[in-house]
């Protein structure tokens, strides 16, 4: 199962409203986490890499997020026709 479908399957019941107010507390969560950090660690390389050796740091993980959720934005959008 992916990650993506074990969330669907966690959270696919829950009531709307809660839901989004529960992913808008993470995403400040993250914010609030990011913006603690010292600049410098946004792009340092901590020795983490894909199987690929792309070099996964701070900034990497930032912009896939941000690419992710465009993704699911255009899926439910098309969803919601």
């Amino acid at each position: 199962m992916t990650y993506n479908a074990a969330l669907v399957k966690k959270h696919g019941q829950e009531d709307f409203d809660a839901l989004i107010t529960s992913i808008q507390a993470s995403h400040q969560a993250l914010l609030d986490c990011v913006r603690a950090l010292p600049a410098g660690d946004i792009q340092r390389d901590f020795g983490i890499r894909s199987p690929d050796g792309t070099n996964i740091n701070i900034e990497w993980f930032l912009q896939y997020e941000i690419e992710d959720e465009g993704r699911h934005y255009d899926q439910i959008a098309t969803w919601l026709g």
